[in-house]
């Protein structure tokens, strides 16, 4: 078995260090847009807002391996095995899907997809089958692939660097819930600062860091088995290209539960991450591949 110590603590103190100090500005500029402090400049101010803030843990990551002659190659950069690609690909789309479906399915909230076909026959000037098969089909594709850009300037931190720093120290299970709780806790300025609707602010934070915790270790595993970052980029651009064009925008309100059941302060989504998060540590540790004391990585992608 492979012990990867790839990462010294040098490495990760300059990382937390990079992290805040790139954050920090950011999170101060999304309290005064939310507050109303100040507007929002030009209209694609918030998206270029929103792409600096993903790539922080990037950046981060990649001036402390500078800083600290940590090889890049390090973060995981190399394309794994296609199957683990499509496993990433294929674990967020089951997920959505049946988190959705049980919120449908139980009257939770009810299915109308008139704003998706609307958008879709505006955009490519088709109607019916035609627009929603364009608009669905784009969206599993060309969505991605433009998500891509920002979720791995996460991933690069999250699963590139912090991940395998603490799981080499303390074993995957310690490593993938720990990265998953700074990935969470560094998400609730942002989201805070937005506001969560009708949401307790309470409820809202205690959903969002149970429904990340699961999937932040899967990613982990992801990263553990394929040692590549890739997978984890994808699981992340899936997310987030399909969660709102092909689930929340097709979702209207049959009362004040819809708001506590969609989106990533839900509980749907949350409760189907746990069981997908179980299943894959249960897996995992019936093999006998979780390290409890080192991160071990198999010796071959299989």
């Amino acid at each position: 078995m492979h012990v990867d110590r790839s990462f010294g603590r040098g490495t990760l103190a300059a990382f937390f260090v990079w992290l805040l100090v790139l954050s920090v500005p950011l999170w101060m500029l999304a309290w005064a847009w939310g507050s109303g402090a100040w507007a929002i400049p030009v209209p694609k101010a918030r998206e270029w807002f929103v792409t600096a803030i993903m790539w922080c843990p990037g950046l981060a990551a990649l001036i402390a391996c500078a800083t600290t002659r940590t090889s890049f190659g390090a973060l995981g950069f190399r394309l794994p095995r296609a199957k683990w690609l499509g496993l990433a690909y294929l674990y967020p789309l089951a997920y959505l899907v049946i988190a959705y479906a049980l919120i449908w399915g139980l009257q939770i909230g009810t299915f109308d997809a008139s704003a998706f076909v609307a958008d879709s026959e505006k955009k490519w000037s088709l109607t019916g089958a035609g627009a929603i098969a364009a608009g669905v089909l784009t969206t599993l594709t060309v969505g991605v692939l433009v998500e891509i850009g920002r979720s791995l300037g996460e991933e690069i931190g999250w699963r590139g660097l912090l991940s395998p720093a603490l799981s080499q120290r303390r074993g995957l299970l310690f490593g993938g819930i720990a990265s998953s709780l700074v990935w969470g806790l560094w998400h609730l300025p942002l989201l805070t600062a937005f506001g969560f609707g009708e949401l307790p602010t309470w409820y809202a934070w205690l959903v969002f860091m149970l429904g990340i915790l699961p999937v932040g270790f899967v990613c982990a595993w992801l990263r553990w088995r394929s040692r590549s970052v890739w997978p984890a980029v994808v699981v992340h651009s899936v997310h987030n290209a399909l969660l709102y064009p092909l689930f929340d925008m097709n979702t209207t309100p049959a009362g004040t539960a819809t708001a506590y059941a969609t989106g990533e302060t839900g509980f749907a989504l949350a409760s189907v991450n746990l069981v997908f998060a179980l299943l894959v540590w249960r897996s995992t540790r019936n093999k006998g591949n979780i390290a409890t004391s080192s991160a071990t990585a198999p010796t071959s992608e299989s």
